[in-house]
């Protein structure tokens, strides 16, 4: 099967759909032709791919097969859009055999709201929005619609782009899917969560039993605060509803490190603290080996919708025996059920759903970590408690009591049978409960949060942020002593990095910007630079119900906007972004910064 990718745009008395086929680097333009349109979606050559194609495009093209006119396929788009319908519920819709074909939509498994423009925007690229209304009252001319097929043809080969970016979660997908025998379609057609239960052979069913949590006597309870084990306690109180159950927290300090337990994990932290190893002191990093999977297997935490759960036990197995020999494409194959395994449990629409199994997991793991991290205050005379999450503590400890720490954790492994996996640093930031950044003892580097993090990441929901990376690198340069925040900004002419993509949901009504004292209406997706020109205001949003506008996002008084990138790095103001650099790094850590004078001219 080809795959098409494709997009539509749909008005008052028109419609337009532009597809574009992969394999022979073709584009073709349908406008208002409901038979030229079926030829392609029912033709079995294809396999139809775009963004957010799930939620809309896939209705408009239902709609229109099932002979809609312009103005019910109006209706059904403004369903979807204004009043947050699905597809199904549309009134043209409902209760109606709907024309079904092969396709998948790129923003499974992608961090919810980010959206085709805003992509855009963080991988450099132009952001042209249409300047044709959607709410235009009257059929298009001629010029409208080259205009906007235009606009459709630029929406598809980006998201081409973006097809391209994630071509190896896709490709992983099918790998895992031919294990199973499921067509490559339909692998492609489902998302991480759905096709590993798919993968793993579960069959949907119905559990009452949510909160019969048996507490696992591998943990040593009088390690672990009873107001921890407390509120744990609470599970078995029936009188408490599961929704104000599960909303409740517990904040408690482990250790003089304030930490606060919910549900689905633990998560403690001393705030813009820095430590530095020496000949005394030693920083470790202590985590569980797959925590999740392991007391999925261990304890017995796996679905019940699963005839089978070997089949889960020999997919963590094989998995590590390719690691092994290093059969990265495999791994990374496996890697998929086994991470969203455990997310799944707790999910309801999904077939894996078990929601005993999910409960127990998160309240296992975190008993077990507390049992640890207690252990070791108490008897551990210099330990410090420096981070606990829900898989790991960070903690410093002298150098010299270093084989007692790792005797208590030979016992708790092997009493809880988890794995710790220690790793050391010989520097640690810790800005906040999940913002740290830390230089490991081998020289490489570990971060965690926006702060010190850029470009795209895959770990949990794919996900893409460039927003002012040129600060971000300055920051790490200067927690790193590799040079000054000035001389980072000062040397980095790359106009890209100093970008903010600014961005109004679909609650505001719209976006205004100031220039020369007078106020224009812009799109809702910009890349703007700081710039020292007063002559330019900031961006502005404003909300339907209101008169009154809001800053969009955290940007400066003075902004450039530089949707069709053709600005140079002489435009912008590199004085606010090095102020910008220094307050990140003092909210960062907590030290005062002291400025390189050899830049004090420019400032």
């Amino acid at each position: 099967m080809k795959i098409l990718v494709y997009d539509c745009e749909v008005f008052a008395y028109d419609w337009l759909f532009v597809f574009y086929d992969v394999k022979d680097n073709k584009t073709i333009r349908i406008h208002n032709n409901a038979e030229q349109l079926r030829d392609i979606i029912c033709s079995p050559l294809y396999i139809f791919c775009g963004f957010n194609i799930k939620h809309y495009d896939n209705y408009i093209v239902k709609a229109i097969l099932l002979g809609c006119d312009n103005v019910e396929v109006k209706h059904v788009s403004d369903q979807i859009i204004n009043e947050d319908k699905e597809g199904w519920e549309c009134d043209e819709l409902k209760h109606k055999k709907l024309t079904q074909f092969h396709s998948f939509d790129l923003t499974d498994d992608m961090q919810v709201g980010l959206s085709l423009k805003a992509i855009e925007g963080h991988l450099g690229l132009p952001i042209v929005e249409s300047s044709i209304p959607f709410d235009i009252d009257r059929r298009l001319r001629n010029d409208e619609i080259e205009e906007t097929f235009v606009y459709c043809e630029t929406n598809v080969l980006n998201t081409y782009k973006f097809l391209k970016l994630r071509e190896k979660y896709l490709l992983t997908k099918i790998a895992l899917g031919k294990k199973a025998g499921i067509p490559d379609y339909e692998s492609l057609s489902m998302t991480n969560a759905k096709l590993s239960a798919k993968y793993l052979g579960a069959v949907k069913k119905t559990w009452n039993d949510g909160r019969k949590y048996v507490f696992p006597d591998t943990i040593n309870y009088n390690r672990v605060p009873k107001k921890v084990v407390d509120f744990f306690k609470q599970i078995h109180d029936l009188q408490i509803t599961d929704e104000n159950l599960f909303a409740t927290q517990l904040k408690i300090d482990i250790g003089n490190c304030p930490c606060t337990y919910r549900w689905g994990g633990v998560h403690g932290s001393l705030i813009k603290y820095h430590a530095i190893a020496d000949l005394e002191y030693i920083i470790v990093d202590s985590d569980v080996s797959s925590l999740y999977p392991s007391l999925a297997i261990k304890y017995n935490y796996m679905s019940r919708n699963v005839s089978n759960p070997n089949v889960f036990v020999d997919t963590v197995a094989e998995r590590l025996k390719a690691k092994a020999i290093g059969d990265k494409s495999l791994a990374s194959t496996l890697k998929t059920p086994i991470n969203v395994y455990t997310g799944t449990l707790g999910q309801k629409f999904n077939d894996l759903y078990d929601p005993l199994k999910s409960v127990s997991i998160r309240i296992t793991g975190q008993l077990a970590l507390t049992d640890l991290t207690c252990t070791l205050v108490e008897e551990i005379e210099s330990f410090k408690l420096l981070n606990l999450n829900t898989d790991g503590i960070m903690y410093k400890v002298k150098y010299k009591e270093w084989e007692k720490v790792k005797k208590i954790c030979k016992e708790w492994e092997q009493r809880t049978m988890l794995s710790l996996e220690h790793d050391f640093m010989k520097e640690l930031y810790i800005a906040s409960t999940n913002t740290l950044f830390a230089i490991m003892d081998n020289g490489t580097t570990k971060s965690v949060g926006s702060a010190t993090n850029w470009g795209i990441s895959e770990k949990g929901a794919w996900s893409i942020n460039n927003n002012l990376v040129a600060v971000k690198k300055a920051l790490v340069n200067y927690l790193t002593h590799t040079k000054s925040i000035e001389e980072s900004i000062y040397e980095n002419d790359n106009l890209i990095e100093y970008q903010m993509i600014a961005k109004a949901g679909k609650m505001y009504k719209n976006v205004l910007y100031t220039i020369d004292g007078e106020t224009q209406e812009v799109q809702r997706v910009n890349r703007c630079y700081a710039t020292s020109d007063k002559r330019y205001g900031t961006i502005m949003k404003r909300k339907f119900d209101k008169e009154t506008d809001d800053l969009l996002g955290n940007l400066p008084d003075h902004v450039i906007i530089d949707n069709k990138n053709e600005r140079t790095i002489k435009d912008i103001d590199k004085s606010w972004y090095v102020e910008k650099a220094i307050k990140m790094y003092e909210d960062y850590t907590g030290e005062f910064y002291e400025r390189d004078l050899l830049y004090a001219n420019l400032i």
